[in-house]
């Protein structure tokens, strides 16, 4: 797997680096933003190669970027050329701060995503994961990314066989193709490439944007710097929680890129200075990126910022002399403009397919309340316990010292109003729920990765003044510099060891909710997990005999996950949607008779046609003993009939393979 994370860090990092160094950015912001170049570009490629029929790879992919920005570089140290950076963003980002960043996400990575994992492509055998590896295989095997035609039957083979309508269409994919470029290059499966990108967001892509995003918040403060790179390990619901609960990839790649974007925002915000050409071309890159990787993330940045940019704008007018009132009326006309365009685009027809999705509430409103206050705003996290209350008292401690100082109050208003919305899609199921956070699907647990950005700045602006508090304490009772500067580094500390040994349940009481997650992702990667050792062993010898053959399958014995995890082409590869909310099969025809009737192919012309229409050859079964049938509301033996009912006395087939309970049957019949 490391290899394949070393790929991933080459192509989101190196060309982007240098695109930001030709255009005069100082070298470690720029390669903080550099992964906005890239994921643009790769998105962009993939869909133009698609149309002029181009095999995608890193290689066709990258290469061109790579060259033209290692060429612009060289031509901006001709004599002549400007050597400054032109844009002073990240000034008090330090080498030594950044790599610190980054040392606690390889640490938090390896405790919590990584810990005990003996199989490195092992995934998880549940909710949207039969999705998310087709489709990288499907882009594998047929070097098609285009965002625009994104599908899990791209194979010429698989779409004669498809059994449902349209195979292909709009889906925010970056992620998916990242991963699929991997697998080509390494030579590795889905899941090992998706193990290695969520590792890389947790240990690399997200710290480093946090600590880009600290430094511009708090610029003048050390403190609060420093103290962000362990605090960014200690909230559960970025990244980790959505590899498990989901699993939401994309969500998990546009909240590790967002603080980018923000970082950017709040400099152009609060420093004129900036406000020039490059700096707003950057920002309008890094939202586009956003854009592809997943849409909602430009929601997300919208209800950070716009609450900031409102103050912003009001402190503006009155330093140009505005009256007070003139000064409210400006700011009050742009937040009112950005509820307008709320309004326009939850009733715009595009999106309402995603802003009428629905998720059922898990508690009532006092309990939703009460787990804020432990640090549990997610149904995910909820339903793992603990809590992380002295981690929610140092957040509130810095959203009162940030008013204190009224340093970023839009920022502390973002932070209730995520807080509110969190509540309201936990505990609630009517209009207002879609209305407020219908953008994200009223899924609680993308709303938490969001509030987890903000609480990371704001415990960090808490430690800050904690540290100060203590170094004037100390300073009273002795005149000597050191004496204070040594108070503020103990308390801070005490603080970041208090918080970190409360959510990995060593103190104050046992069950701390990092150590519960940590239980449960390495249960769900591993003992959990269904589809065994052996399973998927036997499965990958199937890949052997039936080589890119259509093989009818029945998805509630694990095999929907054969073609994502190891390249067999199963017929069926999705779960849960054979029927519409209406009853009627979503299938057609021909794979209808497939799942009912395929057991009577040798004395049946409708189905042998059906059949050599869909170009099926062969019929896997695997495992039932894990119980998958019976935990699943929506099996009914019925509807799989032709495909588990054939044994090795059915006419028509022969037995081709057999490793204790995973069987594979050649079609005679034809």
């Amino acid at each position: 797997m490391l290899i394949s994370m070393l790929l991933m860090l080459l192509v989101l990092y190196v060309p982007g680096w240098m695109a930001f160094l030709a255009v005069g950015f100082a070298a470690l912001p720029a390669l903080v933003l550099a992964p906005t170049v890239s994921v643009a570009w790769m998105c962009v490629a993939g869909i133009v190669y698609d149309l002029v029929g181009i095999p995608a790879s890193i290689v066709t992919v990258f290469a061109p970027l790579a060259i033209a920005t290692a060429a612009a570089v060289a031509l901006r140290r001709l004599p002549g050329h400007a050597s400054e950076p032109s844009f002073r963003l990240g000034e008090s980002l330090s080498v030594p701060a950044a790599c610190l960043y980054v040392a606690v996400g390889v640490v938090t990575c390896a405790l919590l995503y990584l810990y005990q994992r003996t199989d490195m492509s092992a995934f998880i055998y549940q909710w949207d994961n039969d999705t998310h590896l087709s489709v990288i295989r499907a882009f594998a095997d047929t070097q098609r990314m285009s965002t625009l035609h994104v599908g899990s039957y791209l194979t010429a083979g698989d779409l004669q066989a498809y059994p449902f309508g349209s195979a292909s269409g709009y889906y925010p994919a970056a992620f998916h193709e990242l991963c699929a470029l991997v697998v080509l290059a390494a030579n590795v499966t889905a899941p090992l490439t998706v193990n290695a990108a969520i590792s890389v967001m947790g240990a690399v892509v997200f710290p480093l944007s946090m600590s880009l995003f600290v430094s511009e918040l708090f610029d003048d403060d050390r403190m609060a710097l420093y103290s962000g790179a362990v605090l960014c390990g200690l909230f559960p619901a970025m990244p980790y929680a959505g590899a498990i609960y989901g699993p939401v990839y994309p969500n998990i790649f546009a909240v590790s890129l967002l603080p980018v974007a923000l970082a950017l925002a709040f400099r152009l915000m609060r420093d004129k200075g900036s406000r020039h050409i490059s700096a707003f071309a950057a920002l309008v890159l890094a939202l586009f990126a956003l854009a592809l990787v997943h849409p909602n993330a430009l929601f997300s940045f919208g209800v950070i910022c716009v609450p900031t940019l409102t103050v912003q704008v009001a402190r503006e007018q009155r330093a140009r002399g505005a009256s007070a009132r003139r000064s409210f009326l400006i700011a009050a006309l742009v937040l009112l403009a950005f509820v307008a365009l709320w309004v326009a685009l939850f009733f715009a027809p595009p999106l309402r397919n995603v802003v009428s999705a629905r998720f059922a509430p898990t508690s009532t409103v006092g309990d939703a309340m009460r787990s804020l206050l432990l640090l549990l705003p997610s149904s995910f996290l909820q339903s793992l316990g603990g809590g992380q209350p002295i981690l929610f008292v140092l957040v509130t401690a810095g959203a009162v010292a940030d008013l204190v100082k009224r340093r970023f109050p839009g920022l502390v208003a973002t932070y209730v109003l995520l807080q509110i919305m969190c509540v309201v899609a936990t505990s609630t199921f009517d209009w207002f729920k879609q209305f407020l956070t219908g953008f994200w699907y009223t899924d609680s647990n993308r709303l938490a990765a969001i509030l987890a950005i903000v609480s990371i700045a704001l415990a960090a602006e808490g430690v800050s003044w904690m540290a100060e508090g203590a170094r004037s304490l100390a300073m009273r009772r002795s005149c000597r510099k050191a004496t204070g500067t040594s108070a503020s580094i103990a308390c801070t500390v005490a603080a970041l060891l208090v918080v970190t040994l409360e959510g990995y349940g060593v103190f104050p009481n046992e069950g701390g909710t990092l150590a519960r997650l940590q239980y449960t992702l390495n249960g769900a990667y591993g003992d959990w997990n269904a589809y065994t050792v052996n399973e998927r062993s036997a499965v990958r010898e199937l890949k052997g005999i039936v080589g890119d053959d259509i093989v009818a399958n029945s998805t509630y014995d694990g095999s929907l996950f054969a073609y994502g995890s190891d390249d067999v082409h199963m017929l069926y590869r999705y779960n849960d949607n054979l029927y519409d909310i209406d009853g009627k099969a979503t299938d057609i025809a021909d794979a209808q008779l497939i799942r009912t009737k395929l057991n009577e192919i040798a004395a049946n012309p409708e189905v042998k046609a059906a059949a050599e229409r869909l170009g099926v050859r062969w019929v896997a079964q695997l495992d039932t003993t894990h119980a998958i049938q019976e935990a699943n509301g929506f099996y009914h033996a019925e509807d799989w009939a032709g495909i588990e009912s054939v044994d090795d006395n059915t006419p028509g087939f022969q037995l081709a393979y057999q490793n204790g309970y995973v069987k594979l049957y050649k079609i005679t019949a034809y």
